[in-house]
């Protein structure tokens, strides 16, 4: 994405109360914002054109108003912009009827307001009158603090792992899945990756703080207890540190009920938050409690008076790891402690049925320190390896185990519905384009988040190749040939010329939801320009539920739903496009 082009000031001005219901200008999804020193960075999900005609040029502003209030007489201009640089219609910082920008984000230079309480706003205004505003949203989570050494505001959205949302500075990165462990005075911080952003800066000494507080972090000062911390180092100009695994004494807040956040801090004259990340729901404190993140999914089954494992529970598959949450485990026992502990997730080729030894594949595995009588671990969460088993479908269950005088044996387990589907084949007929993985997505209300790890052109003489990525929503397993499916999401990467390739790849576009049903996915790499076939693919483990279920006419027992299907060739086979009638949909193909 290209830089922006800024006008920044710091004054007191009227922005103009225009009509934002008139306007045909909007944005859509939620903004945020994030500082670090004299820069800001903001973020802005989609701003769209709804009406008939060509805007003219986008500018953004991020506005403090001492009132709750979008407009006013007397607020403060932090940081200003055009999108001149952003392609939507012909011409750059235009969009034309039904066109949108997505994912805009821009860091430019920040004019600290006055040390006081404020309600920050975005606006989107258009050339030449800039001091009108087409639409407007808030900025964070208002009120917002300012104060001399106020750093954050964050963007939302958690890529996965035990956080749920976060923020950074364009400077620094806090990458997920990312998770703590509380076990016999000592927290396990496991993160995926840190990255210094910066291209001729080395970083300052950087630290990683687990933090409870009692309200819920959304950037800014934090006011809370550090319940773990531990120093990293520094980080030459884009360079990183991964899989980071660290042990750090616990120091145990006042009893009571918590929100934690994981923090990277960078010294400076002092510990400067330059990103964070949340992690869901709640932790409370107390002399008999002991846990780790915290947990939402399926039932479960009890197979044993002592040892309970209680959910929701839930897994999730992300690369070459496996993310695992559950509720409780706990020792009901009333005297003496338990033997080690392990939680395993199994791939079975048919469901467990509880009783007797379970047969199959251990696809991760956590050991948990033995627990005294009547104590428990409670929002279990973490991150292990995943050990991928042959290709497949297969059952999916949770056991809890116990190693008593050598021998483990097997106290409760819980059962997913789902199944979980190998497909270890991830290129398709091409050996000049490449999609690696860990590959993930993320669907977030009207918009989809894909990541890919790399993307390369392998050709010699192949020059800018214009890429497009795409992931499907398929009734069964993608194995190869023909897709049939649902296109949910599609990115223009753009032009990749020969010998180099893109990494670390996000994008967000628009979803595009299938119609109701249980649904596989496959990410699929085409080459724009040669009948769109499939150079490499990849499948996803997962099943979703996707789509509104449809109504059903009661007096015919027919639903009315029209939907729109796709059919795309690997490389070297024809593209072809089929018309189907299916019972009473008309299914056509979309643009």
């Amino acid at each position: 994405m290209r830089a922006f082009v800024f006008l920044v000031s710091l004054l007191s001005l009227i922005v103009s109360a225009s009509s934002f219901a008139n306007s045909q200008v909007k944005f859509e999804g939620t903004g945020n914002f994030s500082i670090n020193g004299d820069q800001v960075s903001v973020y802005v999900p989609k701003i769209s054109n709804q009406g008939n005609n060509r805007t003219g040029t986008l500018y953004l502003k991020l506005i403090a108003n001492t009132q709750n209030s979008p407009t006013g007489n007397a607020v403060y201009v932090l940081a200003e912009g055009n999108l001149s640089t952003f392609k939507g219609s012909t011409e750059y910082g235009t969009l034309d009827p039904n066109q949108s920008f997505v994912n805009v984000r821009f860091t430019t230079e920040f004019r600290r307001p006055p040390a006081g309480t404020y309600y920050l706003f975005l606006h989107v205004s258009e050339y030449p009158n800039l001091n009108t505003s087409l639409d407007s949203m808030a900025a964070t989570n208002n009120p917002f603090v300012f104060s001399s050494n106020t750093s954050g505001g964050g963007e939302g959205g958690g890529s996965g792992g035990s956080g749920n949302g976060g923020g950074s500075s364009s400077n620094f990165s806090l990458d997920c899945p990312c998770s703590y462990d509380l076990n016999n005075g000592l927290v396990t911080l496991k993160v995926s990756k840190v990255v210094n952003n910066q291209s001729n800066t080395t970083s300052g000494s950087l630290k990683l703080k687990l933090y409870a507080t009692k309200q819920a972090y959304n950037g800014g000062s934090i006011n809370g207890y550090v319940l773990a911390e531990t120093n990293l180092g520094q980080l030459q100009p884009n360079t990183y540190f991964h899989s980071i695994n660290r042990q750090a004494s616990f120091n145990q807040p006042p009893d009571g009920e918590y929100y934690l956040t994981l923090v990277l801090t960078e010294y400076n004259g002092q510990d400067y938050i330059v990103a964070y990340q949340k992690f869901s729901g709640t932790e409370t404190f107390d002399s008999g409690n002991s846990g780790s993140g915290s947990g939402g999914g399926n039932g479960g089954d009890n197979a044993s008076q002592n040892i309970d494992l209680e959910c929701p529970c839930s897994y999730q598959i992300e690369g070459s790891r496996v993310n695992i949450e559950a509720a409780k485990v706990s020792h009901l026992r009333t005297s003496g402690s338990s033997g080690t502990l392990k939680l395993k997730l199994w791939a079975t080729n048919s469901p467990y049925s509880g009783s007797g030894s379970i047969n199959g594949y251990v696809i991760a595995e956590k050991q948990l320190d033995p627990l005294q009588a009547n104590q428990y671990y409670h929002s279990i969460r973490f991150s292990e390896a995943y050990n991928t088993p042959p290709e497949g479908s297969y059952s999916v269950t949770l056991t809890v185990t116990e190693v008593q005088n050598g021998q483990e044996y097997l106290m409760d387990h819980v059962t997913f519905s789902n199944p979980l589907v190998v497909s270890n084949q991830q290129l398709s007929g091409s050996d000049d384009l490449g999609l690696d993985c860990p590959c993930s997505f993320e669907i977030l209300g009207s918009t989809i988040e894909l990541n890919v790890d790399k993307v390369s052109n392998y050709s010699d003489d192949y020059k800018n190749r214009e890429i497009e990525l795409k992931l499907w929503a398929t009734s069964t397993p993608y194995n190869g040939g023909t897709i049939r499916g649902y296109t949910i999401a599609q990115v223009n990467l753009g032009s990749l010329n020969a010998n180099q390739y893109w990494q670390d790849i996000t994008r967000f576009t628009d979803y595009d939801e299938p119609p109701y049903g249980n649904y596989y996915f496959t990410m699929t790499l085409h080459e724009v320009g040669t009948d769109n076939t499939i150079k490499a693919y990849s499948n996803f483990s997962d099943v979703k539920t996707l789509g509104k279920k449809p109504v059903v006419d009661t007096s015919t027992g027919n639903n009315d739903d029209s939907s729109y299907y796709e059919e795309e060739e690997s490389a070297g086979s024809l593209h072809i496009l089929w018309l189907i009638l299916l019972g009473g949909f008309a299914l056509r193909r979309r643009a």
